[in-house]
């Protein structure tokens, strides 16, 4: 059998109930570089109770204070306050039109899809007789929204509005919103933009020239998803560089290490034309010259952006726009020159910001694993934009057997059928999943389907036939019970637990390391994370992706416990705020590889009176690696991957390796503490099976604490906390199964079912069917 056909004939082993964590993280590493040699790379702390004398974070959510008004102001400006107050839930599919239906039919599309719960289209796709401006036309005339933003779209409400229409500006947002009076005004904002074409960048701008020709700067499509650079940017890119190093030629080649062995230019350029001239990756291998390549990427990717919502708020400041994009948000994207978080920034002021999460195209990453992985990108996706609106408006709505055509991780996947079944369970794990992870809205890619060539037949809601199926009616009850609690959902935000820490500047060290046949190193980060998520999934850990700029804004408070899991480049600007939280009550988690570098790429000194050794306790004096030639274990498990050399100073050792040597360390400091974990806890986790190494990293993580709840059960629960309700998702990926709540943060006064209206005892087994969801709404 071969290793690709083993593997995937494991993951069907899994499926049926029988564990593989002793093979799948090794056919990750065999399936990168060939080099893997161990097959048992089980994962695994001391004991329990080994953790039980580390500091305790709180174990109830009453406790802390998660800082939800911190949390919106991440994005506070007037277009999301204005988004607040409306509280839109667009849920929407895209119709395809075809020359061959007549307007009857066209109509019963329309009135089908309202009837069934869909206010909005996601997009139109015209055809010869019928151009988009006529089909949004026939749209609002049937009174649902010709685009995929919904009310989205509307005005914003403000006092003068309510005055000039006649309505009591202190009445309930909601009786306002429903008032007749505004719904006609809305619709007519809507009416006043059928047939205007999309604002979008044009290509010269995209490619960095002006309509005459002339060059101004390089555009976003000018690039590759590298860290090489086009000849005619390479002006711009030294402009990017005078305004990040204060137009000094000294910090320049400081930070990109000039003074080091292997640089082109001996200790320091002496001129920017010679920066110009050594810009390339492959005359470098220093990571700091790459990490700004990919930095100045990055910026140009969100200076498009900007300029998009401009233009579109100059013709009207109110017509929402979407950014995000069609990509698997398991990329590396630091090595793709794309920086999620800046364009989440750029977009706050028009709109929303969006994952495109398509099951055959997004999922290679993840081995076409779906229910969980579906919640670790809606997640990410609503972490990098905080206190902003986002939704996936682009996402599968139906089966799909032939399409997919990419393969960015594992090219061997390019030769696999990326197939999936997605009847009415599934998509209700999908629309639950964004909806947990914080969502407001779906578009779905498509009400019908193409009738030919690529996806023929596929991704729609609809049967086969272009019938109303048992999967448009399961999706639009939940777009319906998404609308009536749309003011509590908006309101609600995660309470997490954990805080996963996702870093910019880390991957692009990793990417950076990735450059000159190295690949596999730019999906370190990226795999780190998944596992993370993984564990904490499987344990109820309610969790959140910190970035550094949440750090710089004042935000780690918010978390009880701060989880950095494969953060290689630690920027030195972030130890000082670590060290605050840390003496302030937090529990800080760091894992290997760790620190190895600051953001620079420069190897990070970890000795006695550094800032590291003062945060943790320890000198890191060395990273090895276990599992080619010395095998490292812990309590006879054998590890595989990043292991660290650990040198107390005044942290305590929490547990050894078989060897003796220290392998996890806490320092106290102030009122919390800074934990090392000395292997690759996080990315241990990546691929399900390996229930071992998930269990021992949160029972690392908790240090003794509980989690704020706990669902036993095959199903993993979701909890989305609102003032008056919480709101729990729980998602079954596998045989009908049930499950109890076993621990609770609140005595709720009640609980049912959203969708079916059925009251629920908590205290009770749910039950959940084969591959399918529940919603849960329990009131405080």
């Amino acid at each position: 059998m071969s290793g690709q056909n083993k593997r995937l004939n494991l993951s069907g082993e899994r499926r049926k109930g029988i564990s593989w964590h002793s093979k799948n993280h090794a056919a990750i590493d065999e399936m990168h570089n060939g080099l893997c040699k161990k097959q048992s790379i089980l994962f695994a702390l001391h004991p329990p109770s080994i953790l039980e004398n580390a500091m305790t974070p709180v174990s109830r959510p009453q406790d802390h204070d998660f800082r939800v008004d911190a949390w919106w102001d991440r994005r506070d400006c007037e277009r999301q306050r204005a988004l607040r107050k409306i509280a839109p839930m667009s849920f929407g599919a895209v119709l395809i039109a075809r020359d061959d239906m007549d307007e009857e039919l066209i109509r019963w599309h329309l009135k089908t899809m309202l009837e069934c719960g869909f206010n909005s289209i996601k997009q139109f796709m015209g055809c010869t007789r019928w151009p988009v401006a006529k089909l949004e036309q026939i749209a609002w005339e049937e009174g649902i929204c010709p685009w995929w933003y919904g009310e989205g779209g509307w005005e914003g409400i403000s006092e003068e509005l309510c005055t000039e229409l006649g309505i009591d500006p202190n009445l309930p947002i909601q009786a306002i919103r429903d008032h007749e009076a505004m719904k006609a005004y809305q619709s007519q904002v809507w009416k006043n933009r059928i047939g205007w074409d999309r604002i979008t960048l044009n290509p010269e701008q995209q490619a960095g020239f002006h309509a005459d020709g002339k060059q101004e700067r390089p555009g976003a499509r000018a690039f590759g998803a590298d860290a090489t650079l086009p000849d005619f940017s390479v002006p711009f890119f030294i402009d990017f560089l005078k305004h990040r190093y204060d137009n000094s030629i000294e910090k320049l080649s400081e930070a990109w290490n000039c003074s080091q062995h292997r640089t082109p230019s001996g200790p320091v350029f002496s001129s920017w034309e010679e920066v110009a001239e050594n810009h390339k990756v492959d005359k470098a291998r220093d990571y700091s010259r790459v990490a700004d390549v990919l930095r100045f990427k990055a910026a140009i990717k969100a200076q498009d952006v900007t300029t998009l919502c401009a233009d579109s708020r100059a013709r009207d400041k109110w017509e929402a726009n979407r950014v995000g994009g069609e990509m698997g948000l398991f990329l590396p994207f630091a090595s793709r020159g794309t920086d999620m978080e800046l364009l989440a920034d750029a977009v706050k002021e028009t709109g929303s910001f969006y994952p495109s999460i398509h099951l055959a195209w997004h999922f290679e990453e993840t081995y076409f694993e779906v229910a969980k992985p579906v919640y670790m990108q809606a997640s990410i996706v609503v972490d990098w934009n905080k206190g902003g609106w986002t939704a996936p408006w682009e996402s599968t709505g139906g089966p799909q057997q032939t399409s997919g055509a990419k393969a960015f991780l594992f090219p061997e996947l390019a030769d696999e059928q990326p197939g999936f079944t997605v009847d009415a369970g599934i998509m209700t794990q999908l629309l639950l999943s964004y909806l947990a992870a914080g969502c407001k809205g779906a578009g779905l890619w498509s009400w019908n389907a193409r009738l030919a060539g690529w996806e023929g037949g596929e991704f729609a809601l609809l049967d086969r036939n272009e019938q109303v199926c048992e999967r448009t009616i399961r999706s639009g009850n939940i777009a319906k019970a998404a609308n009536t609690w749309r003011d509590e959902l908006w309101e609600a935000v995660r309470e997490p637990q954990v805080g996963i820490f996702t870093d910019f500047d880390s991957e692009a060290i990793w990417a950076a390391m990735g450059v000159g046949g190295r690949t596999k190193f730019k999906y370190r980060g990226v795999e780190a994370r998944i596992g993370a998520d993984r564990a904490c999934i499987d344990a109820s850990l309610t969790l959140e992706h910190v970035t550094g700029r949440d750090l710089e804004a004042g935000l780690a408070s918010r978390y009880p416990i701060l989880y950095l899991p494969s953060i290689i480049g630690l920027k030195r600007s972030y130890i000082p705020l670590l060290k605050a939280y840390v003496e302030q009550g937090g529990r800080l988690v760091l894992d290997m590889p760790g620190g190895c570098y600051d953001e620079r790429g420069k190897v990070l000194f970890t000795k006695a009176g550094t800032a590291f050794e003062q945060l943790f306790g320890c000198e890191l004096q060395d990273v090895q690696f276990s599992g080619n030639n010395v095998t490292w274990s812990i309590d006879g498990m054998d590890l595989f991957g990043y292991t660290a050399d650990l040198k107390p100073t005044s942290a305590e050792v929490l547990s050894t390796y078989d060897s003796g040597l220290p392998a996890v360390t806490e320092h106290k400091i102030g009122k919390g503490s800074a934990v090392i974990l000395g292997w690759e806890a996080a990315r241990s986790c990546y691929l399900p099976g390996n229930e071992l190494a998930q269990e021992r990293l949160v029972k690392a993580l908790l240090g003794g604490s509980e989690s704020f709840y706990r669902f036993d059960s095959e199903a993993v629960a979701y909890r989305l906390a609102a003032p008056a309700a919480d709101h729990y998702f729980i998602i079954n990926e596998d045989d009908a199964t049930a499950g109890t709540f076993t621990r609770l943060p609140y005595d709720y006064q009640e609980a049912f079912d959203v969708l079916s209206g059925e009251k629920v005892d908590l205290s009770k087994p749910i039950a959940v069917g084969k591959a399918d969801g529940r919603w849960l709404r329990a009131v405080k």
